[in-house]
């Protein structure tokens, strides 16, 4: 083979190489994107700066304490009753096995008194605080509506008083615990169930000093969901609602009302604007 033709075939072979590589580069660096439309209906949740997130958590940490502090008290006198229990279980056991039933007796107790104590003044789980949530929104329903939509006749006693401006306990903020929940259908009702709820309360409640209107809701941080259900001595606790007259609650209600806005829903009250449909371009993994 001639020298001209080497440095031909060579240069060839050069060029494919180099045309490859360019081609890998661009693979690379190529991106694909999921192109959605934004639906301007769906009600945000409140921003929270993550450092707040994590002071309001150790707020309602330290919430809990008092409930088990109370819960100190009683223990004295429950213990001296078990006693008693003990000494007929031994007469006719053994009293290794008697003591043993009798400890566990004595634990469950605890955590069902506990729990009987928070529930006085929080809503525990995601279903109770729904609850709660749907029943104030019943308060809005016109005489029109469907039976199965009104107000329950155990519910009708609490209601009257609320829409009447009476002195009764309701809802002032809702934790859920967001990032520890996998799927986002569980919790993702809130934001429009809280904006309906605090509609209904701007027009049924009455301007107060000591209080301020509306419910506000609260996205704890990821690993709360553990936290929290130890401190309450459940198995699981992904949301809490706190209510206005929970003792201790006032530093937690306060905090919480300064930082984080109500959420409300523009078009419900008097649409004053519109909102385009806006084009999101993400990235899209394939």
């Amino acid at each position: 083979m001639k020298p001209e033709e080497k440095k031909k075939y060579k240069n060839l072979f050069i060029q494919k190489n180099a045309t490859g590589a360019i081609r890998q580069n661009k693979k690379k660096q190529r991106m694909s994107f999921k192109i959605s439309l934004n639906n301007p209906y769906i009600i945000q949740w409140p921003q929270i700066d993550e450092k707040d997130k994590e002071i309001i958590l150790k707020k309602i940490l330290s919430l809990f304490l008092f409930f088990s502090n109370h819960k100190k008290k009683d223990e004295i006198s429950e213990k001296k009753d078990n006693k008693d229990t003990e000494k007929n279980l031994s007469d006719t056991q053994n009293s290794n096995k008697s003591t043993e039933i009798t400890n566990k007796n004595i634990f469950s107790q605890h955590q069902i008194n506990k729990k009987k104590l928070i529930a006085k003044y929080m809503t525990l789980g995601i279903n109770e605080t729904t609850k709660r949530l749907e029943m104030y929104s019943k308060l809005g329903m016109p005489s029109s509506a469907p039976p199965y939509l009104k107000i329950q006749e155990k519910d009708e006693k609490y209601t009257s008083l609320l829409k009447n401006n009476k002195l009764v306990d309701t809802l002032k903020v809702i934790f859920v615990c967001c990032e520890d929940i996998h799927s986002s259908i569980l919790y993702s009702h809130f934001p429009i169930l809280c904006g309906v709820v605090n509609e209904i309360f701007l027009k049924i409640e009455t301007p107060n000093n000591n209080s301020q209107p509306g419910i506000r809701l609260v996205a704890l941080p990821k690993g709360s969901e553990q936290q929290l259900s130890k401190a309450a001595g459940l198995k699981r606790l992904a949301a809490i609602g706190i209510m206005e007259n929970t003792p201790h609650s006032e530093e937690i209600i306060n905090y919480i009302f300064k930082k984080i806005p109500p959420v409300y829903i523009p078009w419900l009250a008097n649409p004053t604007s519109f909102q385009a449909t806006s084009i999101i371009q993400a990235p899209y993994k394939q």
